[in-house]
């Protein structure tokens, strides 16, 4: 999991200047600041990403194509620290996955889907926000791959004008996520399916390449352009 420590970003002090007047060093020096500032104060703290393995693909998180036997179905999360500095607001975040369907269960709920849902949230002293989330229900069934690119503000719990921040990111794969159609053919959920946790489940497609789960994931953090 690579990592890039922030780094302080450049005071910068713009200086006026009227028509027709010649630049001189503190002008040219401010823009020149002003720009490095720009380009310092985003940050990219994080980076997971899957790999591939003697043709295998394993996810960042998830099932990979079994060496032998099933898959078995399960809930799992992975908790990524990041630290972010004073000053920054908003964030960008990048993330594709695999999310499959398994079945219509016919038994214990009649005509529940079961499938993968994945949620991302962002944790500090025990408090955690959610910043997205992905479903197998709104991908292309067969396929079931998808990707996110969020930009929004950082929640109020983790912006700190005056010191660095500690928190995490924590990514959630609920692989017995159920819905069930409604009146108006719309899925609505109806949580995971407990009776299904750890049941075997051969892997689909019957390939080497097959994956389920959060495939790679970049989260940076910057300030608002406003205040400069």
């Amino acid at each position: 999991m690579p990592f890039t420590p922030y780094r302080p970003a450049t005071p910068f002090a713009l200086t006026n200047v009227v028509n027709n007047q010649a630049l001189n060093v503190a002008a040219i020096n401010g823009v020149t600041n002003a720009m490095k500032h720009l380009k310092e104060r985003g940050s990219l703290p994080v980076t997971v990403t899957g790999t591939r393995v003697n043709g295998r693909v394993i996810p960042a998180l998830g099932d990979a194509y079994p060496t032998s036997g099933n898959i078995y179905l399960g809930r799992k999360y992975i908790s990524i620290p990041i630290t972010i500095p004073p000053g920054h607001t908003r964030f960008c975040m990048f993330f594709n996955y695999r999310l499959n369907q398994w079945y219509v269960d016919s038994v214990s709920q009649p005509n529940v889907t079961v499938g993968s849902d994945l949620q991302i949230d962002l944790v500090k002293d025990l408090a955690a926000v959610n910043i997205a989330k992905a479903s197998f229900i709104d991908l292309t069934p067969g396929i079931y791959l998808g990707s996110q690119l969020v930009i929004r503000n950082l929640p109020n719990l983790i912006i700190n004008p005056l010191e660095p921040t500690t928190c995490y990111i924590r990514v959630f794969l609920d692989e017995t996520s159920g819905y069930i159609l409604d009146q108006t053919s719309n899925y609505q959920y109806v949580g995971g399916q407990d009776i299904w946790l750890n049941t075997p489940w051969p892997a689909f497609p019957n390939l080497i390449t097959f994956w389920n789960g959060l495939m790679n994931l970049s989260f940076s953090t910057f300030s608002d352009c406003n205040p400069c």
